[in-house]
C-alpha cells in the first residue's frame, strides 16, 4: 500500500508546485506590466508637456532642428525649462539685432537716453541688497532654500546652479505627478506647512519655482511659508524690470497670445487686482510691493535668512559660490558663457545644446560607473567647462 501511495504523493506535490509556480508567474507578470504601464503613463504625461513646448520652438524659430526630440531625448519638464531660457535669450538677441539695424549709428533718442541707466533711479524695492548675509554665515545657510521670486526672474538659473552643486532641486514640478503649486496648496489645506506633502512626494533641498503660472504660493501662502519654516533660507530674485516685462509679455512666443502678462491681468492675484498690469510701470509696482512684503515678514524673524540676487549682476555667480560653496562655473547654466567657447562663434543656442549633450553624456557615464562600483566623483563633469 505504501509503495503505491509514495509515487502518488510525489505526483501530487509536483502538480501543486507546478500550479503554484504558474500562479506566481502570473502575479509577477501582471505586477510588472502594471508598473510598466504606470511608468509609461507618467512619462507620456510629462513628455506631452515637453513636446508642446518644443513645438512652440519649431513653429516660431528656425534654429531648432527637426530631430530635436530624438537628438536630445528630453524626458522631464526641468530639462524643457532649460531650453525655455535659451529661447528667451534668442528672443532678446533678435530684438537687439532689430534695434541695431534700425539705429546703426548707435544714436540714442531722448527716451533711450532717459532709461540708459535705470538702476540709478530705481527704488530700493526693485534693487537687490547685497548685505543681507553676514560672511560668518557663508556655507552654513540652512535648507530648505525657497525662492519667492517670480517666473522669468532667474528661477531656472537658481535651479541649475544648485543641481550643479549636488543639491536636490525642484523647479515648477515637485514630483513627476504634482506641481509645486498643487502640493503646497494641498499641504496647507490639510493643516500642514506648505512643503510637507511636496517633500513627502520627493525630498528636496531647493524649491526654485513654486508657482505654475496661474497659482502663486509665494504670494498666496507667503505667511504660511514664513511661519512654517522659521529657520529656512529664502531667496528673492531681481532683474531689470523692462527686460522682465518684455519676457512675460512675449511668453509663450506665439503671435496672438494670450501671453503671461495678459493672463495675470485677469487673475486677481495678491497685489495685482484684475485689470491691472497693462504696462511695465504697473508690473514694477506689483513686484515692488511683493519685495517689501517679503522683506518685512522675514526681517521680523532673526533665524530666517533672505538672500537677494540680481541675476543680471556680473558678480552674482561669485557671491553665490561664496555663500553656498558651489563652483562659480555652476552659475549661469541658463546663460551659457559664449566667451569660453569661441569655436561656436558666440551662438548661445548651439553652445547650450552642446552643454546639454555633454551633461547627458557625463550623467550616463556616472550611472555606468556607479553600477560597476566606481565612484562617480572621478568623472570630469561637463559643467566645469561652462
Amino acid at each position: 500500500m505504501s509503495s503505491h501511495s509514495e509515487p502518488f504523493n510525489r505526483n501530487k506535490l509536483a502538480i501543486l508546485i507546478g500550479i503554484s509556480f504558474v500562479i506566481f508567474l502570473g502575479i509577477f507578470t501582471n505586477y510588472t506590466q502594471l508598473q510598466s504601464q504606470l511608468r509609461l503613463i507618467a512619462e507620456r504625461q510629462t513628455q506631452g508637456e515637453v513636446v508642446d513646448r518644443v513645438e512652440v520652438f519649431k513653429v516660431n524659430y528656425e534654429f531648432v532642428p527637426d530631430n530635436f526630440m530624438e537628438t536630445y531625448k528630453m524626458d522631464s519638464v526641468e530639462k524643457a525649462d532649460y531650453f525655455d531660457k535659451i529661447l528667451e535669450e534668442e528672443m532678446h538677441r533678435q530684438h537687439d539685432g532689430r534695434k541695431k539695424h534700425q539705429n546703426p549709428g548707435g544714436l540714442q533718442n531722448k527716451s533711450s537716453q532717459s532709461t540708459s541707466h535705470p538702476k540709478q533711479k530705481l527704488p530700493s524695492c526693485l534693487q537687490a541688497r547685497n548685505d543681507t548675509i553676514a560672511k560668518s554665515s557663508y556655507r552654513k545657510l540652512p535648507t530648505p532654500y525657497i525662492n519667492l521670486g517670480f517666473p522669468k526672474m532667474g528661477t531656472s538659473t537658481l535651479h541649475s546652479f544648485f543641481e550643479c552643486g549636488g543639491y536636490k532641486s525642484t523647479h515648477f514640478r515637485c514630483s513627476m505627478s504634482m506641481s509645486c503649486a498643487k502640493c503646497t496648496s494641498q499641504s496647507v489645506l490639510h493643516g500642514f506647512p506648505p512643503l510637507k506633502e511636496c517633500i513627502d512626494e520627493r525630498p528636496s533641498d531647493v524649491f526654485a519655482q513654486l508657482d505654475n503660472g496661474t497659482y502663486f504660493p509665494q504670494l498666496e501662502l507667503l505667511d504660511e511659508f514664513v511661519e512654517g519654516y522659521p529657520e529656512a533660507t529664502f531667496f528673492l530674485t531681481f532683474r531689470d524690470m523692462e527686460k522682465w516685462y518684455h519676457s512675460i509679455s512675449h511668453w509663450p512666443p506665439r503671435k496672438k497670445g494670450p501671453h503671461m502678462d495678459e493672463r495675470w491681468q485677469k487673475m486677481n492675484l495678491t497685489g495685482l487686482p484684475a485689470g491691472i498690469g497693462n504696462n511695465v510701470e504697473e508690473f514694477s509696482s506689483w513686484y515692488c510691493g511683493h519685495a517689501e512684503r517679503v522683506r518685512s515678514l522675514i526681517d521680523k524673524n532673526p533665524l530666517q535668512t533672505l538672500v537677494e540676487i540680481d541675476i543680471e549682476d556680473h558678480m552674482a555667480g561669485t557671491r553665490m559660490a561664496e555663500m553656498f560653496g558651489v563652483e562659480e562655473q555652476c552659475w549661469g547654466h541658463a546663460n551659457v558663457n559664449a566667451n569660453i567657447h569661441p569655436e561656436l562663434d558666440g551662438d548661445e543656442v548651439g553652445l547650450a545644446m552642446k552643454f546639454h549633450k555633454e551633461k547627458r553624456r557625463d550623467s550616463k557615464q556616472a550611472k555606468q560607473m556607479k553600477g560597476s562600483g566606481i565612484k562617480a566623483g572621478v568623472i570630469h563633469n561637463a559643467t566645469s567647462n561652462y
